[in-house]
């Protein structure tokens, strides 16, 4: 497909034009052939303290509410693993959305999280918030503060036991974060969404 990653930037155009392909995403109705029913990347096995948090209790909290049960939901076509990485870009606009693999059948919510969690680690919490609220207003989404909190949730613990798996790739493309940074951030997104929401 045409185009280049643009990992570098979270200007409102890039997060609007972001937002908008999701919207476009979860709006695909694939009929029968709808795809499995999502995973979550949070398994009990995951929900272990790591070994750099600096607020435990953030983890505590958050490791609690996945033991709730499920919230209902509306099923939507999910991209599943949709972030700035696997967008491709040109002339300033989105030419292709890649890797597939994970679509699935789900909470639009959980899309959002991913994509915002990412943003958080990658340009700072204010980077994500900003996304989710661009696709807010796109969808014009008037979900369930606690329905919110439970996808955000479970989307940032699938990230443990460290997020640092992620971050080479963008040291490869000439971003300066490291290991640490990216912790931190992924941390400071939890206690936004369990502060915030």
């Amino acid at each position: 497909m045409p185009g280049r990653l643009c990992l570098t930037s979270a200007a409102d155009g890039i997060l609007e034009a972001m937002a908008q392909v999701l919207v476009s995403i979860h709006q695909f109705a694939p009929g029968r052939d709808r795809p499995r029913q999502y995973q979550s990347w949070a398994a009990p096995g995951k929900r272990v303290m790591p070994p750099w948090a600096q607020r435990r209790q953030l983890w505590h909290q958050a490791f609690e509410l996945l033991e709730q049960p499920v919230p209902t939901y509306a099923g939507t076509f999910l991209h599943r693993d949709f972030h700035l990485g696997n967008l491709l870009w040109s002339q300033g606009r989105i030419s292709g959305v890649v890797d597939w693999v994970e679509t699935s059948w789900g909470p639009a919510t959980l899309d959002v999280a991913h994509a915002a969690t990412y943003l958080a680690m990658l340009h700072g919490v204010e980077a994500g918030a900003r996304f989710a609220n661009a696709y807010r207003r796109r969808a014009d989404d008037r979900h369930d503060e606690d329905e919110f909190r439970y996808w955000n949730v479970m989307d940032i613990v699938g990230y443990l036991p460290d997020p640092a798996k992620v971050v080479q790739p963008w040291r490869d493309s000439g971003l300066d974060i490291n290991d640490d940074l990216a912790r931190s951030r992924l941390e400071q997104r939890l206690e936004y969404v369990l502060r915030t929401h």
